[in-house]
This record gives C-alpha cells, structure tokens and sequence, in this order.
C-alpha cells in the first residue's frame, strides 16, 4: 500500500509548523500563515473547559437560608403558621381596600372637574367645555355670570362628588380596622427574633402555665406594665454612697499621685524641678496655596495642673467630694452593680411568666371566637411557648 507523501508516519507525532507547510505545498494546496492550525474551540472539551474557567473566577452561589419555622416544635411551628396567614390575609384585605380607594378618589376627582367645568367659566374655557350659566343678562354684583347650581348636570355632578366622598371615608375606616386588628410589626419582631437566635433546634417551653382564676386580659397587661415599669427603674436606680466615694475617691488619688514632682534628680544631682509634664495632641487645619485643605498633627508637653491640683490639695478636695455625696445619695433606692443585675434577672423572670399568662388568656379567647390583638412588643417565647433559657428579645 502506497503511502501519501501528506499522511505523517505515526498519527501520535504533530508536525512542526514548516513541516505541515511543505507538507502542504507538495500536495498543491497553499497556507495563509505559517503559523501552527488554531484549536477548535467548538470542540466539547474546549466548551467544558471555558465553562469551569469561568465557573472558577465566578463567586459560590448565596446558600438560602432555611425557613426558621422548620427549627420551632411543632405546636410553635404550627401557630407561627397560623399567624402568619391571618397576617397575610389582613394583608390582602388592605391591597383590596386600598385599590378600591384609588378608584373612588379618581371618581371624586372626576365629578369636581365635571362641577367645575360647569360652574366656572374659566375653567369650562380650558377644557372646551360649556358652563351652566342662569342668564347672560344678569351678572353678579361682581360683572360674573352666575352659574345655574339648580341645573340637573350640577346637581348630578354634586351628588357624585359627595357619594364618593362618603365612600372614601367608609373605606378609610374598613382600612383602620384592619391595622388594628393586624398584628403585623409584632409578627416582624417575632421572625427577626427567630433569625438571630444559633442555627440550631429550638426547644419547647417544658412547664404548664399556671393562670390564676379571674384573671383577665386587661389585668395581665396591667401586670406586665407594671414589672416593665420596674425593670427600668432597676436600670436606672442610683449607687449607694459608699461605692460612689471609693470610686471617687480612687480617682482623685490617682491623679494625686500622678502630679507628684520628683525631687529625687534636685536632691542627688542639683538638677532642676521637673515638673509632671502631660502630652497633648492637637490637630491643624489649613488652606494651601492651590486651594486644597491642608492638615497636620502637632504635639507638645504642658504642665499636668489637675494632676499637680489633686496632689497639692487631695485632702481638701476629697473631703469637699465626700459633703456633695452625703448631700445627693440616695441609699435607700441605690443599687450596687450585683443587686441591680439580680434584681432585674429576677424581674425579668416574672415578667415572662406575666406574658405567658396574657398569651394563654388571648388563646382560650379567640378559641372562644373572639379575636385579640397582641402587643408589639410580646415577648416571642410567649407567644410560641418556648423555652425560658432561650435569650430575650431586644
């Protein structure tokens, strides 16, 4: 079998770019670069290949974040449920309403053109229209022509304008009614609260509430109030005047020992008093020549005189300090740091007990068929009866 000269020996082997273009020449055919053949980039390998290139300079795709419904017992989940399509009906209703509300305003806004155009010469001028005019011949004190308000076109025009106002106000109240009974900044509150809590199962409140016999709704709250009410006054509760004056009194005696000059270098090397100097950084801020701002830092040394102050006269101030504290504590509502954040542990406590009252309340009440508004600010492991040692809403 003879072999074309064209065909290589071995198919393994590529021929160098001279090689392929004499190779080319010999059999009649002439290339147009003596460059080596481009590669296919239509092959499949080669589409592949760009594709993880570019999967590989691309970011990793923003992993969802699973519904937090899925990590709630399923009594919880389940009421979260609930909520949230009583929410979303509420929010139906308003869309509805709302529509509904533009369409009666455009109607309003049409009937008083219409009255307009039929009362105001000027404005049935702009329009092309024709006015309502009782006669021609008997202007007003003011030379105007009247307008003929017992015509049936305007008392036509009046009527529409005030239907649609009454609508307008009927459907204003439908609007109003459903905000108040729509729990919707609450149930916000609720699933922020579930988002920031650890990605991890959450577990059910594991007591019965106890709710104590004639107690309403009403009086929950009063309750729960009144425990909120305390808790800021905890927070905000005085010291106690001995721990006011150990703490004033650490600090006047630092400073006092910080302005102490050091006479050691006077007594041992004649040198002179060195004074406690304190550094003091300031800031420059220019204009240069070109226009543009200009800034800098300057430093320098000056005497420490509230430290040299405290230490020439410590004694005196400590004592002027110890008559403003006798004359402004108040010890029988001070708190110390411990107390203050046992206090408000402990009342903290009570008031999720409060509030899981109300919410059992305002469960036997609607199964009752009566719909009860939560508060805003109910605390998420009441609503959903969930464990006390999960962290507080904030």
């Amino acid at each position: 079998m003879n072999r074309s000269r064209f065909s290589p020996p071995s198919l393994t082997k590529p021929l160098k770019p001279d090689e392929f273009r004499q190779a080319l020449e010999e059999v009649g055919v002439s290339a147009r670069s003596s460059d080596a053949p481009q590669a296919d980039v239509t092959s499949s390998a080669a589409i592949v290949a760009k594709a993880a290139a570019i999967g590989a300079t691309r970011p990793p795709p923003r992993r969802i974040r699973a519904d937090s419904i899925e990590r709630l017992p399923a009594q919880a989940a389940e009421k979260l449920r609930q909520l949230r399509a009583r929410d979303q009906d509420a929010g139906a209703l308003l869309q509805h309403w709302s529509g509904q509300k533009s369409e009666v305003m455009q109607r309003k806004q049409r009937a008083e053109l219409r009255l307009r155009e039929l009362t105001d010469p000027e404005v049935a001028a702009r329009t092309g229209s024709t006015p309502v005019i009782r006669t021609r011949l008997t202007p007003d004190q003011d030379g105007r022509i009247v307008a003929d308000f017992d015509h049936p076109s305007v008392r036509q025009a009046v009527a529409e304008r005030d239907a649609a106002q009454r609508e307008f106000g009927e459907i204003d109240s439908r609007i109003a009614a459903i905000h108040s009974k729509r729990w919707g900044s609450g149930l916000r509150r609720l699933k922020d609260w579930l988002v920031s809590l650890p990605p991890r199962n959450v577990e059910a409140h594991d007591s019965a509430v106890n709710v104590p016999k004639k107690t309403t709704i009403e009086a929950a709250r009063e309750r729960i109030a009144a425990l909120k009410a305390d808790i800021r006054e905890a927070q905000s509760a005085p010291f106690p005047r001995a721990v006011v004056r150990a703490q004033l009194h650490a600090e006047v005696r630092a400073l006092a020992a910080r302005g102490a000059p050091n006479l050691l270098p006077s007594i041992e090397a004649g040198q002179p008093l060195a004074w406690p100097m304190l550094q003091v950084r300031g800031e420059i801020t220019a204009v240069s020549g070109d226009g543009l701002p200009a800034r800098g830092f300057t430093q320098h040394a000056i005497a420490d005189t509230l430290a040299i102050f405290c230490w020439l006269h410590r004694d005196a101030i400590l004592s002027a300090l110890n008559a403003e504290i006798d004359a402004l504590a108040d010890d029988e509502n001070a708190l110390t740091d411990q107390q203050r954040a046992s206090k408000i542990t402990a009342l903290r406590a009570q008031l999720l007990d409060a509030e899981r009252i109300e919410e059992a309340l305002i469960e036997k009440t609607e199964a009752e068929g009566v719909l009860i508004l939560r508060r805003n600010d109910a605390d998420p492991r009441a609503v959903l009866n969930l464990s006390s040692a999960l962290p507080a809403p904030r």
